[in-house]
């Protein structure tokens, strides 16, 4: 197996019909594309962004407070988009005209491309006018297509532009080249300096000072108007909340909840006090006699006297609160208890009455009242206090949980006034900025050199597009060469059909080559097989052939007539018997035997010799349906069969004659017949085996119609590996095919 230079020159050389098709073709293409497409202009032209001045630098009036600025690289892709941007291609198409435009930039076969959406939209809105499909088409979300008629569009003009516009940016520089292709070169100039005008007063309009300046006033009355919303929510929540000063308003909560708990626990222990007293009291009346004289004494009641100064107290505290504050309103609680107990208290003891002749008695008995309405009072305070503790503390907690959102807003409006008084000084900064310039602006962007008128065109460049087809071609043609010879499923030489097989070839027939090397060749290939067939006639029995091939295209009537002519030049006897199936059932099989004369005889007996010029050679065509055969082909042998040194039995395809297994013990050996390049190593294989799987003896083949003396690796190659899969012993044939 020759894989190496050798190896794959022959195989290009096998297939160099199909690569010169291939190559011719795909330089066809290249042609029809060099020389049809429409000529390419492209004018160019590049961008120098200049930066900006220490002037400009001092009197920025960017609202971020950037330390850094923007990189040149930045700077260009800014550029490089802003250029790009669909606004300038618009302004382009107004300023030439949509029906120019589209007449100076419409290609040859823009009307191919342009048949896919075409024959799109027409579907869709078949689809759209069709009642079923109607529904279905509008629930996918697929838009329905309008028909544009008229004249061309600015819209469409502007994709043109678009799509023949390349912006690129130049690496290492300030500067980025801008190009526009079109089929004319004169417009293509004209369009792209144009096109310049607009991008360069659009960057002016960009950066101009007044437009600055707007900005700056649009700014500061977005701030004051934030500022403003701001002060109202927090003046707003603290009105709602009665929040005036939240520190001071704390500080005096504190102090007053300290005092409240040391009235609480003094009067605690007046109470504990008092309540002593009562019981050292009524200990003492208890041991006294109350039989003495009836007196009536009044004194004055101390519980009206504490309860007056309490009250003088709480109105002394509640003019230092506001009116209706949470803090007054809870002092007016109080005053008005105190006031209700103050009635009770007076109506209830005005004096102590004592009835009896005991004047210590009584004296008792009127302290005793007096202690017990003391009692009462204290125990009243420290309930009042109690609660007074309870309703301060609690509001202070509830300043605590207000204090999170209201230094939250206060934070909010103070940087709302931070950045209102920030864009004050912006606002003033750009006034002084517009002033110092005049009202006006110079373009950070210059044209280094106008677009001139292209020479010559760009593309198509016919010689390369000429070089690319002839090497495309060849590549793919080699590769359709190597693609078929690993696809290739037939046999080409005689090493390949013994590789494949299994089986010597006995003999082959070329068809190439000159004719008379030719023709010796095959003489040769025929009288070599006749000697071997010759030799290996054993006991004065006839050798007995049948020849069959596994298709209906081979050449064995041919190769039979070589066999016959060179065994009758050697001095052999020999019979071709031809075998025709008929379909005729019921009528008796015709056995014909010709002579010279024409003549034909139902009686094998009568045979004629072939010619008179060769007596040895005679001829028998058998037509019986399949089934008959056999029989008749039998007769003939033993009749005939002893009279003839060889005889070849012509046998129909396998396929159409599946009985030819029958004739096997008739017959000495079977002789498939391949043709090269038509013949499937599958169906000849499949014949070899039908045979042999009976017994037959199959010797080896005879290869026709041979174009190629050289095998091929790849089937060579192919062939092992399939002899692999498929798990066989190819001993031998590997090392054939090695």
């Amino acid at each position: 197996m020759d894989i190496g230079l050798r190896g794959h020159l022959v195989t290009i050389y096998r297939h160099w019909i199909k690569i010169a098709l291939v190559v011719l073709g795909a330089f066809i293409v290249a042609g029809a594309v060099a020389f049809l497409s429409s000529k390419v202009y492209v004018a160019e032209t590049r961008i120098l962004i200049l930066t900006r001045s220490p002037a400009a630098r001092a009197t920025s009036t960017n609202f971020t407070d950037n330390s850094q600025n923007s990189s040149p690289q930045e700077q260009v892709l800014t550029q490089v988009a802003i250029l790009k941007s669909p606004l300038l291609a618009s302004k382009l198409a107004d300023k030439l005209g949509p029906q120019r435009v589209i007449e100076m930039m419409t290609w040859k076969w823009d009307w191919l491309f342009a048949l896919p959406d075409k024959w799109k939209n027409q579907a869709v809105l078949a689809l759209y006018q069709s009642s079923f499909t109607h529904d279905l088409i509008a629930a996918t979300g697929i838009k329905r297509p309008t028909k544009e008629t008229g004249p061309p569009t600015a819209r469409q003009a502007a994709e043109k532009i678009s799509d023949n516009l390349h912006v690129e940016a130049i690496l290492k520089t300030d500067m980025f080249g801008v190009a526009l292709a079109t089929p004319d070169a004169e417009f293509s100039a004209e369009a792209l300096n144009v096109l310049i005008d607009l991008y360069t007063d659009h960057v002016v309009a960009l950066s101009r000072p007044v437009r600055t300046a707007e900005i700056a006033q649009s700014e500061v009355d977005r701030l004051k108007r934030e500022l403003k919303v701001a002060e109202t929510q927090l003046r707003n929540y603290s009105k709602t909340n009665r929040i005036l000063s939240l520190e001071k308003q704390k500080n005096l909560l504190l102090d007053r909840m300290e005092r409240g708990r040391e009235e609480v626990t003094k009067s605690q222990r007046e109470v504990l006090e008092t309540t002593s007293k009562v019981a050292s009291i009524t200990s003492q009346i208890a041991q006294l006699p109350s039989a003495e004289s009836v007196s009536v004494t009044t004194v004055a009641n101390p519980l009206v006297d504490r309860l007056h100064g309490q009250l003088a107290k709480l109105e002394t505290e509640l003019r230092q609160f506001v009116p209706r504050s949470l803090a007054a309103n809870k002092i007016q609680i109080e005053i008005a208890g105190i006031k209700a107990q103050l009635a009770t208290a007076q109506t209830a003891v005005r004096g102590s009455e004592t009835v009896g002749v005991s004047g210590l008695y009584q004296q008792l008995k009127g302290m005793l009242v007096l202690e017990q309405a003391e009692l009462l009072a204290q125990e009243i305070r420290v309930d009042f206090l109690t609660r007074q503790s309870a309703d301060v503390e609690g509001e202070l907690f509830r300043l605590d949980a207000l204090e999170l959102r209201y230094h939250e807003l206060r934070r909010i409006a103070q940087a709302k006034e931070e950045a209102f008084r920030y864009a004050l000084q912006k606002r003033e900064e750009t006034a002084i900025a517009d002033q110092l310039s005049g009202g006006s602006s110079l373009s950070q962007v210059v044209q280094v050199e106008p677009a001139t008128e292209p020479s010559k065109p760009s593309a198509p460049r016919r010689m390369k597009l000429l070089a690319i087809g002839l090497v495309v071609g060849s590549m793919v043609g080699i590769m359709l060469a190597y693609l078929l010879e690993f696809s290739r499923r037939t046999m080409l030489t005689s090493d390949e059909a013994e590789t494949a097989l299994g089986l010597p070839v006995l003999a082959s027939q070329q068809v190439s080559g000159l004719i008379r090397r030719r023709n010796r060749a095959n003489n040769t290939e025929i009288r070599r097989f006749a000697s071997l067939l010759m030799r290996g006639r054993t006991g004065g029995r006839p050798e007995t052939l049948m020849l069959i091939s596994p298709d209906s295209h081979s050449e064995k009537p041919k190769v039979s007539a070589a066999i016959l002519d060179v065994l009758s030049e050697q001095g052999a006897n020999v019979m071709s018997v031809r075998l025709a199936l008929i379909n005729r059932v019921g009528n008796d099989p015709l056995l014909t035997l010709k002579g010279a004369d024409g003549n034909a005889a139902r009686d094998p007996g009568e045979l004629i010799p072939d010619d008179t010029d060769n007596p040895r050679r005679d001829m028998a065509l058998i037509k019986a349906p399949a089934g008959r055969v056999f029989d008749e082909l039998s007769r003939l042998l033993k009749s005939r069969g002893r009279m003839y040194d060889v005889i070849l039995i012509d046998s129909p395809t396998l396929l159409k004659f599946p009985e030819a297994r029958l004739l096997v013990s008739l017959v000495n050996s079977v002789l498939p017949i391949v043709e090269a390049n038509h013949s499937k190593v599958s169906d000849v294989t499949y014949v070899i085996d039908q045979f042999t799987d009976i017994g037959a003896d199959v010797p080896g083949t005879i290869m026709t119609r041979l174009r190629h003396s050289r095998s091929s690796w790849a089937f060579c190659w192919m062939s092992m590996m399939r002899l692999k899969s498929a798990g066989q012993k190819y001993g031998q044939k590997e090392d054939a095919l090695l």
